[in-house]
């Protein structure tokens, strides 16, 4: 797992540099600036209308006495994508925007969703062991309770 971790955090910031370079050929470099500034402005934007959104279905889960769980795992899904569009990079924006259309941050959340009901499933089966053997039930004396 680590290895897969210091892969990533080495290879997203090469991936990007090579996209900046692409893309800093093909339009300007003045352009490319720009493009990424808008991104990050746009995506942020749309992040905060998007999550107005999800705080008041969190609101509602709770007036309902309903546990937000799908609704809390959106918001996460938003919020990690108002990081991804607001880091400069294309590729970074790209999974970014993919996260802001409802769909697909959807199907994040119900694939998430149900790893961690199978997670919670199988923890549950190892901790139902049932620990037998004898007890005395130990009540304070009146002795302890004076002091």
């Amino acid at each position: 797992m680590a290895l897969v971790l210091l892969a990533f955090l080495v290879g997203l910031p090469l991936v990007e540099i090579a996209g900046f370079v692409y893309v800093g050929e093909e339009i300007g470099a003045a352009a490319t600036v720009v493009v990424t500034v808008l991104t990050a402005v746009l995506g942020i934007a749309i992040v905060r209308i998007q999550g107005a959104g999800v705080a008041r279905r969190v609101r509602a889960a709770f007036a309902r006495n309903k546990e937000p769980v799908a609704e809390t795992i959106e918001g996460l899904a938003l919020g990690l994508a108002g990081i991804l569009l607001f880091l400069p990079g294309f590729v970074s924006d790209a999974v970014g925007a993919l996260l802001l259309a409802p769909p697909l941050r959807y199907l994040v959340v119900w694939l998430l969703l149900g790893y961690l009901r199978k997670r919670v499933a199988a923890s549950r089966l190892r901790s139902e062991h049932v620990l037998e053997g004898k007890y005395r039930d130990v009540t304070p004396s009146d002795k302890d309770r004076s002091s």
